[in-house]
């Protein structure tokens, strides 16, 4: 619960989630509370609260779709930067293609973490062998003479890397990654000045871009809610020692060993058959999988009952995608 006891400041206080999802429940449960329409806080995924805070205090950059980034890696690795990146006649677009957008998710990865170009150079020429013999494997079978053909990955990976994130900024366009890189620069304790109160709950990994901006959010006074584990000292070395103040999390969450995702529904189904009120507002399934979404409600979940089920809906089932596709 919010520390103020007016709705009319709620609106001067920040949220921060790590995905979308709680956001929506939460901005449901303060108008819930206040039995009328209120002037919400702030309330932003980590991704929103960065994309904001870029486009507040940056030049902005356009925002760099999917394909902006996988057009300029085509280019990239069509005009020099495959080298013997791929084993000959192999250079077609369906080939590079899948290759950049595997490409692109890694190199934001990386850039996210903060590491430079000249912080992976030496790695360069692990990254030739390595690749050389998995494509030797996928191409022909692993056959010896196959090899002599490749010479391995791209010939300078941290090149490439520095590459694409130049070219992204003579484009005129920035990638998420290059938000949070920005942001974790730039942001002060005093940006956030505007702010009565500032909370921050949900995470558990940050990345290094991550970890400097909740530095930031610290020093300015924010409350971050974390369930005590190993794992808190590693990712928030700012923290100061007072998780034993933290309550305890109400519910209970157990863990059951199934063969497949099939056995996962049906022993899911005799728990449930065992509960007086499985349906409860106090429960939910969570799904990781989307696809076991209907086996959920077709053989697990009793006819005729609402239930909530939490899952992260792929939008190939959406009406959108089928018209799309159609």
């Amino acid at each position: 619960s919010f520390p103020t006891r007016r709705s009319s400041d709620l609106h001067k206080c920040l949220v921060i989630f790590p995905g979308e999802r709680p956001v929506y429940f939460l901005r449901k449960r303060l108008v819930s509370r206040a039995g009328k329409a209120i002037r919400s806080p702030s309330l932003f995924s980590m991704e929103g609260f960065i994309s904001d805070f870029y486009a507040a205090n940056a030049a902005p950059r356009r925002d760099a779709t999917l394909f902006d980034s996988l057009s300029l890696l085509f280019k990239l690795m069509q005009n020099g930067f495959c080298g013997s990146f791929v084993p000959e006649g192999t250079l077609g677009n369906d080939f590079l293609l899948s290759l950049a957008m595997s490409l692109s998710e890694e190199l934001e990865e990386i850039k996210n973490e903060l590491i430079r170009p000249e912080d992976i150079a030496s790695y360069d020429v692990l990254l030739q062998d390595e690749i050389r013999k998995g494509f030797a494997s996928e191409f022909y079978g692993g056959n010896g003479p196959a090899e002599a053909k490749i010479s391995g990955k791209i010939k300078d990976f941290s090149s490439l890397y520095r590459h694409f994130y130049e070219e992204m900024e003579l484009s005129g366009l920035i990638t998420q990654a290059g938000k949070s890189a920005w942001t974790a620069d730039f942001i002060k304790p005093a940006h956030l000045s505007k702010y009565k109160r500032i909370f921050a709950a949900g995470f558990l990994r940050l990345a290094r871009s991550e970890k400097k901006i909740f530095s930031a959010l610290e020093e300015a006074g924010a409350d971050i809610f974390l369930d005590s584990n190993p794992l808190t000292g590693k990712y928030y070395p700012f923290f100061k020692d007072d998780c034993a103040k933290c309550a305890e999390p109400e519910g209970k969450i157990s863990f059951f060993r199934a063969a497949d995702s099939h056995g996962e529904i049906y022993r899911l189904a005799s728990m449930l058959a065992l509960e007086e009120n499985p349906h409860e507002e106090g429960s939910a399934v969570v799904l990781p999988d989307a696809n076991t979404l209907f086996p959920l409600i077709l053989n697990a979940i009793p006819e005729k009952q609402d239930f909530n089920v939490s899952m992260q809906c792929p939008i190939t089932v959406s009406p959108v995608y089928s018209l799309y596709r159609s």
